[in-house]
């Protein structure tokens, strides 16, 4: 029992070791200086989805920074398409389900912000 505690104790002082030391932060990083524009992005996004962009973000997903936009398109049908904000190349272009909108919602309240919004209604 006396062993347990201590093991459990030094658990948490390494924890708590590793969440102060710079560099380990479980956040995002600083997006880099030499993004491509929000404007720049959208215009990308709007070339690869024909309809309206909804809103759009500046996010580091899956170790890249992306724009990401919500777009409905004139199929009627709600569009995710994501820009590399590096290049400007489309990273993916996706139809969005309800169900696929409710977990990535889910997904991105349990995340760290995003940097940028754009939100166009």
């Amino acid at each position: 029992m006396k062993m347990d505690r201590m093991l459990l104790r030094w658990k948490v002082v390494f924890t708590i070791a590793a969440l102060a030391i710079p560099g380990l932060s479980l956040a995002a990083p600083k997006p880099p200086k030499n993004v491509i524009s929000m404007p720049k992005a959208r215009q990308v996004a709007l070339k690869t989805v024909s309809g309206k962009i909804t809103s759009g973000e500046l996010e580091f997903e899956n170790k890249l920074w992306i724009y990401s936009f919500d777009m409905s398109g004139k199929d009627g049908k709600n569009h995710e398409v994501n820009v590399d904000a590096m290049t400007g190349k489309v990273v993916s272009a996706t139809i969005e389900t309800p169900a696929m909108e409710a977990k990535e919602a889910k997904q991105d309240k349990a995340a760290a912000p995003s940097v940028a919004t754009d939100q166009k209604k």
